[in-house]
């Protein structure tokens, strides 16, 4: 799924900003430590990279967040990295 895909059935809203960039950045943070299960790869001054692995067959799932401060809002994207479903696990996240 992705905030900034054209394909309806893979589209989710973006969601809101959380005060200015850095506030929204450790909120995502914190609510990434908060949900487990997942490791932060990178996290720069409007961008988050993490990549989660599914407790039962290890499968890695990136998760990405943009901060699009102009527009007040925060952009993702959570995608596995193999197989064609992963049974809502994305959408869910």
């Amino acid at each position: 799924v992705s905030s900034q895909t054209g394909m309806a059935d893979k589209h989710v809203d973006p969601l809101p900003l959380h005060g200015d960039v850095a506030t929204t950045r450790a909120h995502i943070l914190a609510t990434l430590q908060a949900m487990g299960g997942n490791t932060v790869e990178f996290s720069g001054e409007d961008y988050v990279y993490a990549v989660f692995v599914t407790p039962l067959l290890r499968f890695r799932d990136d998760v990405e967040f943009y901060i699009d401060a102009p527009a007040g809002v925060v952009h993702f994207r959570s995608a596995s990295r193999v197989g064609y479903s992963d049974l809502g696990a994305n959408r869910r996240r």
